[in-house]
């Protein structure tokens, strides 16, 4: 935790759905999950929706969703994770 090694994934796995030509990103997570919504919360992911009682244990899931804009001239404009993904 902390090193950054969750939100470089996540932004990657993002620039890659984009380069595949998805125009949203989405899924979905624990509504009690703290940590993970402020990781993908850096990464541009807001919460679009809730799963009432999803989780065995009763919980609600959040879905999460990203537009993603689309690449122009062959670049991805995602420059996310502070600029450690390339284009």
């Amino acid at each position: 935790r902390r090193r950054g090694i969750g939100e470089a994934l996540v932004c990657e796995s993002m620039a890659r759905a984009q380069a595949a030509g998805a125009a949203h990103f989405l899924l979905e997570v624990r509504s009690g999950n703290e940590a993970a919504l402020r990781l993908y919360g850096r990464c541009g992911l807001t919460v679009a929706g809730r799963r009432p009682r999803y989780y065995r244990d009763g919980e609600d899931a959040l879905l999460l969703s990203a537009s993603l804009p689309a690449e122009v001239g062959g670049a991805s404009p995602m420059r996310r994770a502070g600029g450690r993904l390339s284009e």
